[in-house]
C-alpha cells in the first residue's frame, strides 16, 4: 500500500500545507511510502512531490488522499485513478465576505467557483471512501453541502501539528497581535478599532500584524490602510509579511495578548501557536475558534471596542489572570499534542 495526498497548490506555512507534512509524518513513523501529487508546487520541503500532469503509475491497494479547500484540483485524476479514496475537508470561506471588497467581475468568478466547489463535493461524496475533517464545524459544513452521510464513514481530526510548550518575554510591553492574511473574512478592521481604544487607555499600545496582503482584496487593503490614517494609528501599527516559521514564533514569543477578531476560520493554527508560547488568547467566537479554544483563553461574543479594550487591559495589568489563562491554554495544547492520530488513521486505512 502507498499513500498519495492529492492538493491544488502547495505551501508550507498555510493550514492545508501543515497539515499534509503532518499526515506525512505520522505514514512515515507507520512504516508506510507516501507522497504528494499537486498541481502547483510552492513547498520547500525536501519530499517526493508528483505534477499532477505528470502522475506515477497507480494500483488497486493504493490510498488518496484529496485535501480539499476548493476548486482547482482537477478531480477527473482523482476519481478515475484506482485505490480507496479519501476525502480531508478543510475550510473554504463563503465568497459573501467579499463582496464588497472586489470589482463586479471578480467577485462573479468567486461565485461561480463556490457553486463549482458545491457541485464538486456533492459529486465526489458517494466515491469517497470516508470523509476525514479538521473540525467539527468543517464536518456540518460539509453535510450542509451534500446531505446526510452514515457517520462511520466520518472522522474529525485535527490539522496534524505538534505545538512546543515555551516561555515568553517577562516584561509587558503593551503589544497585541494578530496572525492572517489581509481578508475579509479575518475582520482586521475590527483589531484597528480595537487598538485605537486601547491607545486612550495608554498610548504605548502596538498591533502587530503577521500575515499577507493579497492583491485580489486591493480594496481591502485600501480600506485599512484609510482607516489606519483616519484613526491616526498608523504609527502604532506594525506589519510583518511573509515571515518564515522561526520568524513568525519570534514575533509571537514578544506578544503580551493574541487578539482575533476573525468570522469564519476553519480551524486555528495560529491561537494554538500562540497558546504554546504563553501569550494569552483573547478571540471572537465565530465558525471553528469556538472548539479550537474551547474551555482555553477567553471567548467573547460580541464586538464592543470601548468594553474589549478595558478587558485586554484589566488582564495584562494582572499577572494572575494571565497565569491562569496560560495554565488553561497549556492544557488545551497539550490535548491536541495528545491526540491519537496513528489510532485514527490506522482504522480509517484497515475499514
Amino acid at each position: 500500500m502507498r499513500i498519495y495526498q492529492h492538493v491544488d497548490e502547495l505551501n508550507d506555512r498555510d493550514g492545508i500545507g501543515n497539515d499534509i507534512h503532518g499526515l506525512q509524518v505520522i505514514f512515515e513513523k507507520m512504516g508506510l511510502s507516501n507522497s504528494i501529487i499537486t498541481r502547483i508546487n510552492n513547498s520547500r520541503h525536501e519530499q517526493e512531490v508528483y505534477s499532477s500532469t505528470k502522475p506515477p503509475k497507480f494500483f488497486s491497494d493504493d490510498v488518496h488522499i484529496l485535501h480539499y479547500g476548493g476548486v482547482g484540483y482537477p478531480l477527473e485524476l482523482f476519481t478515475e485513478i484506482p485505490g480507496k479514496k479519501i476525502l480531508r475537508f478543510h475550510n473554504m470561506t463563503p465568497v459573501f465576505f467579499f463582496k464588497d471588497f472586489m470589482n463586479e467581475d471578480i467577485y462573479k468568478t468567486f461565485e461561480r467557483n463556490e457553486i463549482r466547489s458545491y457541485l464538486e463535493l456533492y459529486s465526489l461524496n458517494k466515491s469517497i471512501h470516508h470523509i476525514l475533517s479538521d473540525s467539527i464545524f468543517n464536518e456540518k459544513q460539509y453535510l450542509k453541502i451534500v446531505g446526510e452521510r452514515n457517520e462511520n464513514s466520518m472522522t474529525v481530526m485535527p490539522v496534524i501539528r505538534n505545538y512546543p510548550h515555551a516561555n515568553n518575554k517577562s516584561d509587558c510591553d503593551l503589544r497585541i497581535g494578530f496572525i492572517g492574511r489581509w481578508a475579509p473574512n479575518k475582520k482586521i478592521e475590527d483589531l484597528l478599532f480595537t487598538i485605537f481604544f486601547l491607545k486612550k487607555i495608554n498610548p504605548k499600545y502596538k498591533l502587530v500584524l503577521l500575515g499577507k496582503r493579497n492583491s485580489v482584496f486591493q480594496i481591502y487593503n485600501n480600506k485599512l490602510s484609510s482607516l489606519m490614517e483616519e484613526l491616526d494609528i498608523t504609527d502604532s501599527v506594525e506589519i510583518h509579511e511573509n515571515l518564515d516559521d522561526q520568524e513568525i514564533a519570534r514575533e509571537l514569543s514578544h506578544l503580551d495578548l493574541y487578539l482575533s477578531m476573525s468570522e469564519h476560520e476553519g480551524f486555528g493554527i495560529p491561537i494554538l501557536e500562540a497558546m504554546g508560547l504563553r501569550v494569552p488568547v483573547l478571540a471572537f467566537a465565530s465558525s471553528a475558534v469556538l472548539e479550537t479554544v474551547r474551555d482555553a483563553g477567553i471567548l467573547f461574543t460580541k464586538k464592543n471596542f470601548p468594553l474589549l479594550s478595558e478587558l485586554i487591559h484589566k488582564i495584562l495589568l494582572s499577572s494572575n489572570l494571565q497565569d491562569l489563562i496560560r495554565k488553561s491554554q497549556l492544557q488545551r495544547i497539550q490535548q491536541y499534542n495528545d491526540f491519537p492520530f496513528e489510532q485514527k488513521l490506522s482504522q480509517i486505512l484497515r475499514s
